[in-house]
């Protein structure tokens, strides 16, 4: 498998799985939230470690905590596990600017 073709098919599943957010957002399908909100974040790092030539290490980290608190805020109905993802989305916004 070609540099081009693993780039064009993990760019292919990102806006698959980023559409498939997009519907299940709109349609307030929460098992399909639960499946595919998780797979965001990991589809963007491996297509960011295929793509880019220079790793940027506190890009990473930065994913890393987008994963998590995408993870915690899942359960927004209940207030010890959205209070649990603040912290993480708090560090999260502060990596990255």
């Amino acid at each position: 498998m070609t540099r081009d073709i693993k780039i064009a098919s993990l760019t292919m599943l990102y806006f698959a799985i980023a559409f498939m957010l997009l519907v299940a957002e709109y349609g307030k399908f929460t098992s399909l939230l639960f499946i595919f909100k998780p797979l965001l974040i990991p589809s963007l790092t491996l297509l960011y470690l295929t793509v880019s030539k220079d790793k940027c290490y506190w890009y990473l980290i930065a994913l890393f905590f987008a994963f998590l608190s995408n993870v915690f805020l899942l359960f927004t109905d209940i207030p010890t596990q959205f209070e649990s993802g603040s912290p993480i989305k708090k560090m999260h916004i502060v990596i990255v600017f």
